[in-house]
């Protein structure tokens, strides 16, 4: 939690460097431009790749060869050991004749089976019919005891710290930002959960919305299911908070979709960048801060052509007044004592006489505002946040390939079966995710050996996220 004189005198600074750099700048800016009092965008030239970049994407296809998904996860299980955390518990007594009959070699090929059958959908019966002698009472046994909320999120825990440590992980991010987006699935069986969703399954099947988040080295932290008819920007700091993995996490990508000033004013309370790719960018209204001892530094202050942009005051007093109920609230957040998307819900939808929501709406709409100005003035800064939301819809066809049996569909309206098809579904992808650098840093100290080398720049734009060599009907 920020100390109020440091974050106010930082908002402060924060603002006046902004807005006079932006002022100062758009005679030459390429991007933005203020016309008649409004803002006018151009469209940005496309990014050329870098050289070699052709080279070695085509070297790292061709030597991909192809693998089953069991035995992809049996290989990164041997570097990782992400199957020593999926344990039964040590009190839970249900051994029963299924589990006496599981020894170690038997009980790991059981494990393999189990999660291939929920992460792909199949489901348990498909898998039990396999060379490896495995009942539908054996699996059933694994995925109870073995495969719980707590477990599953060590495994993922270790297969993405395990990523992170790689050396060629570093050429895509330092795990630092992140980035959340919500794929549909559609629902066979009715669920609280689910809604009609006609944009992409017509008037009569429902969906949910797998909501992930990624980080820019292409690893998923969090996954959760929810309602495809909620707003995402819920459940922003669900998968932030929650991470636990040693990823540190300190900047936040979304789309449209995931923003409100809610979340732009406790991401900045909680220590994160908060940085949505937001539609109809030139007609969002900028806040001026007013009020408290600091609007002389700035609140009268004249940026020329940018004046005609500001739409609105951001009341400082207010702010102050409500910083101890602010850090409270965030206070809370950290320690997780209560879920983020049932506070971000409850302030959202809080009456217009709730002064702490309120003050949290024009903390929102300033830190808003000096996010939309850097945006405008810096190209490098708008290329990450469209680099970082593009990686996350190349996982989304990770996804797609991986979840494909019946057809691609939640069998189960239950919420708690859904989340287990999603985690085992996140923990296919993670495997994946590392399977494939393993692979790339092969033909990179390969090329080098034969004289070729590639800029960092290149292997950049190579993704880790290949899936096409994966043969996903597991035996």
């Amino acid at each position: 939690m920020r100390d109020k004189v440091t974050a106010f005198s930082a908002l402060v600074r924060e603002f006046h460097e902004t807005a006079t750099g932006t002022e100062h700048g758009l005679a030459s800016n390429p991007f933005a431009r203020i016309e008649g009092g409004r803002l006018r965008l151009r469209r940005e030239p496309r990014q050329s790749e870098p050289e070699g970049t052709a080279a070695l994407r085509q070297l790292v296809r061709r030597d991909l060869a192809r693998v089953r998904i069991e035995q992809l996860l049996m290989e990164v299980d041997t570097h990782c050991g992400f199957s020593r955390h999926l344990a039964p518990s040590m009190a839970d007594p249900s051994n029963g004749d299924a589990g006496m009959l599981l020894t170690p070699e038997r009980h790991d090929s059981a494990l393999m089976a189990a999660l291939v059958a929920h992460g792909t959908t199949l489901g348990i019966s498909a898998m039990a019919d396999s060379p490896a002698d495995l009942t539908v009472r054996m699996l059933q046994h694994v995925s109870r005891t073995c495969l719980r909320d707590e477990t599953i999120r060590r495994a993922h825990a270790a297969i993405v710290n395990y990523h992170r440590a790689l050396a060629v992980s570093r050429y895509w991010g330092e795990g630092q930002v992140a980035s959340s987006d919500g794929q549909r699935f559609r629902v066979r069986e009715s669920s609280l959960l689910a809604a009609f969703y006609p944009q992409y399954f017509g008037y009569y099947d429902r969906a949910v919305s797998v909501y992930t988040h990624l980080s820019d080295q292409y690893s998923v932290l969090s996954t959760q299911v929810i309602s495809c008819a909620e707003r995402e920007a819920l459940y922003v700091l669900d998968g932030l908070l929650e991470n636990d993995t040693e990823l540190p996490i300190h900047a936040h990508i979304v789309d449209t979709h995931g923003y409100t000033d809610h979340v732009f004013g406790l991401c900045f309370l909680l220590g994160f960048s908060f940085m949505p790719r937001l539609k109809n960018l030139a007609a969002r209204r900028l806040f001026k801060p007013a009020g408290s001892p600091e609007e002389g530094l700035f609140g009268s202050r004249s940026y020329a052509q940018l004046d005609a942009l500001f739409s609105g005051t951001s009341d400082l007093n207010l702010i102050v007044e409500q910083w101890e109920g602010l850090a409270r609230v965030a206070t809370s957040l950290k320690n997780r004592v209560v879920s983020a998307n049932i506070i971000v819900r409850r302030l959202v939808s809080s009456s217009p006489s709730n002064r702490l929501a309120k003050a949290l709406t024009h903390l929102g709409q300033l830190v808003k505002t000096i996010y939309l100005r850097r945006f405008l003035n810096d190209s490098a800064f708008r290329q990450q946040v469209h680099t970082q939301l593009n990686g996350g819809e190349s996982r989304q066809d990770v996804a797609q390939r991986i979840f494909f049996a019946d057809p691609g569909m939640f069998r189960s309206g239950d919420y708690y079966q859904m989340m287990n098809r999603a985690s085992c579904l996140r923990l296919l992808s993670n495997a994946v995710l590392v399977s494939n650098p393993l692979h790339i840093a092969r033909v990179l100290e390969y090329a080098k050996a034969q004289g070729q080398a590639f800029t960092p720049e290149a292997i950049a734009h190579v993704s880790p996220l290949a899936y096409r060599h994966v043969i996903v009907n597991g035996t």
